[in-house]
């Protein structure tokens, strides 16, 4: 499996081998807020299915902050590929072949194994947010889990998580990495790596951001896997 960054906390999962690809809020808003909007570029890859376009079967998303998801952003070839998280049963689903489009179709019929995810609820980070309707995932994929809380407070992730479940990924943001349980969830995960993103296009020193992001990076247990910060638009290597 592949991953591609794109921005704010919007993640492509690619499996090279079946033609499966998903995008998780990957098409946000969030220049208000501090952060970003999706790239220009990646809409119109999207549209015209281009590069790593081509491969995106399912838009998924974890929660409706416009940093996140941006329904009128989304173009109309993918409106029937939307899922919506938060307003799903909580379980397991493997997305079935009416779910998936292009190259994934071809793969159906060699017998690939499809993607599945994971939902259950959880709590978003912050008093002002606890009423939000939030989700978090574990997708498998080419192999591999990946773990996204999303937003979520990580004691809330911990309350809720299913049980013995493990990731070979994990994806956390700034708040989550400063938590107070983040050692003992991680202890639990047993994650092979670990990842601190939901950043801005572009990170101003001194900014609320860096601020926060250097002391998650300075406080984090050097006792876990390395917390790997990773730049927007860039592909993460295996």
């Amino acid at each position: 499996m592949k991953i591609f960054y794109t921005v704010n906390e919007g993640l492509f999962l690619l499996d090279e081998k079946s033609g499966h690809g998903l995008l998780v809020d990957g098409i946000h808003r969030g220049s208000a807020l501090g952060f970003s909007d999706t790239p220009e570029s990646l809409l119109r890859y999207m549209t015209e299915k281009k590069g790593i376009c081509s491969h995106v079967d399912a838009l998924v998303f974890t929660h409706p902050h416009e940093d996140h998801y941006a329904p009128d952003m989304i173009p109309d070839i993918y409106r029937d590929k939307v899922h919506l998280a938060w307003e799903m049963a909580e379980g397991d689903l493997t997305l079935s072949p009416a779910a998936l489009t292009g190259s994934a179709e071809k793969a159906e019929k060699s017998g690939a194994v499809r993607p599945k995810m994971t939902i259950f609820r959880t709590r978003h980070e912050g008093e002002a947010y606890r009423e939000v309707p939030h989700a978090s995932l574990f997708i498998r994929l080419g192999g591999k889990t990946v773990f996204l809380p999303a937003d979520a407070d990580l004691i809330s992730c911990r309350e809720n998580i299913p049980s013995g479940k493990k990731a070979d990924y994990l994806f956390l943001n700034p708040y989550q990495a400063l938590s107070p349980v983040c050692e003992a969830y991680l202890r639990e995960l047993s994650p092979e790596r670990v990842f601190l993103y939901h950043r801005p296009y572009r990170i101003y020193p001194g900014s609320a951001y860096d601020n926060l992001a250097r002391l998650a990076v300075r406080r984090y247990p050097i006792s876990l896997p390395e917390l790997e910060e990773i730049p927007p638009m860039t592909w993460i290597e295996n």
